[in-house]
């Protein structure tokens, strides 16, 4: 029987030609058993070598990187191409399967790519949400080393502006006021139509929430103010726009009035009685300031006109009813009829109070 050992790499190594099975009867000749392993022990010595010289390999010193990216600016979510070539100092491409190691400071990339047998390494970088700059940095050997920045959202000169108007800036509760947004890109021109501005108040509502712009860049809502006075807040954003705030004034109003008499009743023969007058909001909260107007049929009132509620909600004034003026009355008519009123938005609330004449 003849056998033959080969390398690796296709070179015989030695043949057999002197090795016999044993017969079937357990007759025959042995093995040379020296030699066998001499030649066992030379071949797995070439099979180790050859195994040692297939590691990763290297960048030589010198290697030089260009790195790219497509395209240089993305989206907070978006990807970018990043594309490395490393050369030899004679400018051939390196050895396939070369490590280039890549690190950013901004969103994701994978840490290690291979060379290709054009030098030339592929990665992808990806946003994960955060607006900046992202500097990709790629590394081969010890001592060479390429950038390149991919922006990751619009940066800070790109961004558009913008100025939140509000007309009237101090309304009534249940009251109206128009939020006027005007949008401006980094170079002053007007975005133009068809951009979508988010509004937002932290008092009232508006309508629309999300108006969009006109072709001069501008946009309108209407805020419409509940019961709850106080300061709204208004937020305006378009796009990747810095948060641009203005505040608008809800003054309380009055939403209930109340008259009574102190006392109640007035002597045939003349004398005084006090209106009071309560005025609250819709809470059931007593409103200091509003102006509140008596009148009455009858007798002189002091102070006339306007009188202006303190800080518990109340405004008074003082009737006086004279003999005469009682006498005068009709037959049977042994009363006389005070009102208090005022003013709220576009309606007036009025109080009636009957004095009775013993």
């Amino acid at each position: 029987m003849t056998a033959s050992f080969s390398s690796p790499f296709g070179d015989e190594i030695s043949t057999f030609s002197h090795l016999r099975l044993p017969s079937i009867d357990g007759r025959g000749s042995r093995l040379v058993y020296s030699d066998v392993m001499k030649k066992l022990a030379l071949l797995l010595t070439v099979v180790a070598l050859a195994a040692c010289s297939e590691g990763t390999p290297t960048a030589p010193s010198g290697t030089v990187l260009t790195i790219s990216a497509s395209p240089t600016q993305i989206s907070l979510q978006g990807t970018s191409t990043i594309r490395v070539v490393a050369r030899r100092p004679d400018g051939n491409a390196v050895e396939e399967g070369t490590e280039i190691r890549l690190a950013t400071t901004l969103g994701s990339l994978p840490a290690l790519v291979a060379a290709d047998f054009r030098g030339e390494g592929l990665a992808t970088l990806t946003g994960d949400g955060r607006p900046g700059t992202a500097t990709v940095t790629a590394t081969v050997g010890t001592d060479t080393t390429a950038m390149i920045d991919v922006q990751i959202g619009e940066s800070a000169d790109a961004k558009p502006t913008l100025l939140v108007n509000v007309n009237p800036d101090n309304i009534p509760v249940l009251g109206e006021a128009t939020i006027t947004v005007t949008a401006r890109e980094a170079d002053g021109s007007s975005v133009g139509a068809g951009r979508t501005v988010l509004l937002t108040t932290t008092l009232g509502s508006l309508s629309p929430s999300e108006p969009v712009t006109d072709s001069e860049g501008r946009a309108f809502s209407t805020l419409t103010a509940s019961e709850q006075a106080g300061e709204a807040t208004i937020t305006a954003i378009l796009g990747t726009s810095d948060a641009v705030t203005t505040t608008l004034t809800i003054r309380d109003a009055a939403s209930l009035l109340s008259l009574q008499a102190l006392p109640a009743t007035v002597a045939a023969a003349g004398g005084t009685t006090d209106l009071v007058a309560t005025v609250l909001n819709a809470q059931g909260e007593v409103l200091q300031g509003v102006a509140v107007t008596f009148t009455s049929d009858l007798g002189t009132l002091s102070p006339a006109g306007a009188v202006i509620t303190n800080n518990s909600g109340q405004a008074r004034t003082t009737l006086t009813l004279t003999e005469t003026e009682i006498s005068g009355l009709p037959a049977g008519s042994r009363f006389v009829t005070t009102q208090a009123r005022t003013t709220t938005q576009d309606r007036e609330l009025v109080e009636t109070f009957i004095i009775q004449i013993d």
